[in-house]
């Protein structure tokens, strides 16, 4: 349908329609998992009349740099297109606290990303708004709130989005509600979650969120050492996410899968790390990630990051992490 709007926005020449219609299918392309086209089109409306009117095709281009593992070009996309102005009501609102949460995150910020998480909740409470189709804050701040304890928190917002998706009926939100109940349910109750994430969204078009759920699912095993039940997960999970140009979460994917291979015999041991995850330590606190940040992405400890950063230092001749940004090219291309 957008596509027909576009087609007629050129046949009228009208810049404005053609913005905004430009924006809104850079929306649905990211739901989809599609981050090529989310750039294509989101880059498209900048060059016409940009982000002024509505914010949409900034949130989709943010969200696709995120989940490329590019937080330095997120960052400075959400600064250009002036997201922090608030100038938005309702619907627009929510999404923007939404995706600037998920930034945060990615900045290594997990406080402030919790609370826009949260206003999210009071605006949607205030504007009487109970469809989890505008913003599913409640995914990501499960997988805040879990890390530090506050697991009781957690899994009511995890039954609350369940809910709502289930009553919702997308693939896409349900998806996610299950991805996000199941990583925080342990043993079997939480395994049988996530393998519901993946049968809900393997028909679905949203490639993303599918990726996601393999890859929870791939985890979950490792972490109760049973391995084998990894292989197929993590391996799907690697493929789908790189179809949809998702770096971050395919990386995520691969440590999870080395780490599987490299895992001792008694738990608790800290496995020996290959040369490509330190090689991917380097790049992401190039990018601009916090130490904490690239652990959770990494699914490592922030220790663990600590001793690859020095190791990058020492073998890139370098004494600092601001230079690690001009040294990286010099990296071997199958690092």
């Amino acid at each position: 349908m957008l596509g027909d709007v576009l087609a007629c926005a050129r046949d009228c020449g009208s810049v404005p329609v053609f913005s905004a219609a430009s924006q809104l299918r850079a929306l649905a392309w990211w739901r989809r998992g599609a981050l090529s086209e989310v750039e294509a089109d989101a880059r498209q409306a900048l060059q016409g009349v940009g982000y002024h009117a509505t914010p949409h095709g900034a949130l989709a281009l943010v969200e696709a740099l995120l989940a490329r593992g590019d937080v330095a070009a997120a960052a400075q996309t959400w600064r250009d297109a002036g997201l922090d102005a608030e100038r938005e009501y309702g619907f627009s609102a929510i999404m923007r606290l939404h995706t600037r949460a998920r930034l945060m995150r990615a900045r290594g910020r997990a406080q402030a990303a919790l609370d826009d998480l949260l206003e999210c909740g009071r605006l949607q409470d205030e504007w009487d708004v109970r469809t989890p189709g505008v913003a599913n804050w409640r995914v990501d701040a499960v997988a805040i709130l879990a890390p530090l304890g506050r697991a009781s928190e957690a899994r009511t917002l995890a039954t609350e989005e369940l809910a709502a998706a289930s009553a919702f009926g997308s693939a896409r939100t349900l998806g996610a509600a299950l991805r996000a109940a199941g990583a925080i349910e342990p043993g079997e109750r939480g395994l049988a979650l996530l393998r519901d994430a993946v049968a809900v969204l393997e028909p679905s078009p949203a490639r993303l969120e599918h990726a996601l759920a393999l890859l929870e699912l791939g985890a979950a095993p490792r972490r109760a050492w049973l391995r084998s039940d990894a292989r197929g997960p993590l391996r799907d999970a690697i493929a789908l996410a790189a179809q949809c140009g998702a770096h971050a979460p395919a990386a995520r994917a691969r440590g999870a899968r080395r780490r599987r291979r490299a895992s001792p015999a008694r738990p608790g041991r800290e496995p020996q790390q290959p040369d490509g995850e330190r090689a991917a330590v380097a790049r992401l606190a190039a990018d601009g990630m916090t130490n904490r940040a690239i652990a959770q992405a990494l699914f490592v400890t922030e220790k663990t990051v600590e001793n690859h950063l020095g190791s990058a230092y020492r073998k890139l001749d370098i004494g600092s992490r601001s230079q690690l940004a001009r040294a990286l090219p010099a990296l071997p291309a199958a690092a």
